[in-house]
């Protein structure tokens, strides 16, 4: 028998896990490949890209996990939002797998430079890395757009099923719309607004503690509790 105040726990704790290591992921473990070819060196980088890959398919699988566990909340209705968040997480999945090959031939680049001792790369290497780098972006930029859609369709879903307080489901809609367009600025090549990210940075940490503490408001339909 499924039990919702698990499902909830499960669901935030992922949520939880997901932030603190894409903080991790974003602002220590790739903030190196920013650095001078100088201060690197190959068994660094080969281990940083090593962990940062894993990493980031591990978290991307963590939209689609929790679609799935979802379903219980709401087995009768809501059909087609469980589909569409299955389906666009397997694309956010598939898209974070792209941006993980790009991310590993970038440090490729680097530790080919780095191991053949050029610290001062000439003007067409520097040109090389720079799209490479920008290639990276627009992957990783692409499966933040996907994901951020999953997680809207979510967070209906969730709505639909009436298992969370209302505003706070409501704001996270808002955030997310607040993501979808900050991201949408690198598109045409714009700065993206942090501004516009923030709600969605309080949401991943407000929502994720709620389910930890609060849980849902629900529990399984009969139906579904007797095939268990």
């Amino acid at each position: 028998m499924q039990d919702t105040k698990k499902i909830a726990k499960w669901v935030g704790a992922l949520f939880l896990i997901q932030l603190l290591g894409g903080i991790w992921l974003n602002f220590f473990a790739l903030k190196p490949l920013s650095a001078p070819v100088s201060a690197l060196s190959a068994d660094m980088l080969h281990a940083m890209g090593g962990i940062a890959v894993l990493l980031m398919l591990v978290m991307s699988s963590f939209n689609l996990i929790i679609g799935l566990i979802s379903r219980v909340l709401s087995p009768k209705n809501g059909g087609g939002l469980f589909l569409a968040v299955v389906a666009l997480s397997a694309i956010s999945l598939t898209l974070t797998a792209i941006e993980s090959i790009k991310l590993a031939e970038f440090v490729s680049w680097l530790a080919y430079l780095v191991e053949n001792s050029i610290t001062e790369p000439s003007s067409v290497e520097s040109l090389f890395r720079q799209t490479i780098a920008q290639s990276r972006n627009s992957a990783h930029f692409m499966a933040i757009m996907f994901s951020s859609i999953s997680l809207t369709c979510y967070y209906f879903y969730l709505l639909r099923a009436k298992v969370l307080p209302k505003p706070l489901l409501i704001f996270a809609l808002f955030a997310c719309a607040l993501q979808m367009i900050a991201v949408g600025h690198s598109f045409f090549d714009a700065p993206i607004p942090v501004v516009m990210q923030l709600p969605l940075a309080v949401t991943q940490l407000a929502l994720p503690l709620y389910l930890l503490f609060k849980g849902f408001t629900v529990e399984p339909s009969t139906k579904y509790s007797q095939q268990q």
